[in-house]
């Protein structure tokens, strides 16, 4: 996704508003999942910062990402 040099960032933005719980597959990461609760707008949000060179906070508590998801759909805008 992130090498694609057309499209992608086209292909992500819609998923900043998917609340859909994001599964992970392994004992650590599917762990985290289940005490953070990542959406698909959270990877959606990391992908997007990520296609742009720029870092990404990954913060624990839902309601700093959605925050931050806010931020990086305005400056989509």
């Amino acid at each position: 996704m992130l090498t694609l040099s057309e499209g992608g960032e086209e292909a992500l933005v819609p998923l900043l508003d998917e609340n859909a719980e994001l599964h992970f597959k392994g004992s650590e990461a599917a762990t985290l999942q289940s005490a953070d609760n990542y959406q698909i707008a959270d990877l959606a949000a990391y992908l997007l910062n990520r296609y742009r060179g720029l870092h990404w906070e990954l913060h624990t508590d839902g309601a700093q990402r959605a925050e931050a998801i806010a931020v990086l759909r305005a400056k989509l805008q």
